[in-house]
């Protein structure tokens, strides 16, 4: 009986552990998309509120910090 019980709570802790995975997968997908949104909005208010010239907010990078020389700091130029 001891043996059916194990199985039956390593089947639920498994269970626990795959719904755990997608249900973190799914948020990092929601969250990717509501960074876009908050993006696009930011966009338009730049470009209505007539802080930037319309089309130039659109040539920031979709995932800022992984862009080619992101890394650099302005205080590393002092050279």
């Amino acid at each position: 009986m001891d043996h059916l019980w194990q199985v039956a709570a390593d089947r639920v802790f498994s269970a626990a552990v795959i719904s755990t995975s997608q249900n973190k997968r799914r948020n990092l997908e929601t969250g990717n998309e509501a960074v876009e949104t908050v993006r696009e909005e930011a966009v338009k208010r730049c470009e209505s509120d007539a802080v930037l010239p319309p089309g130039s907010v659109k040539a920031w990078p979709k995932s800022p910090g992984h862009e080619r020389g992101s890394h650099r700091s302005v205080y590393q130029d002092w050279s």
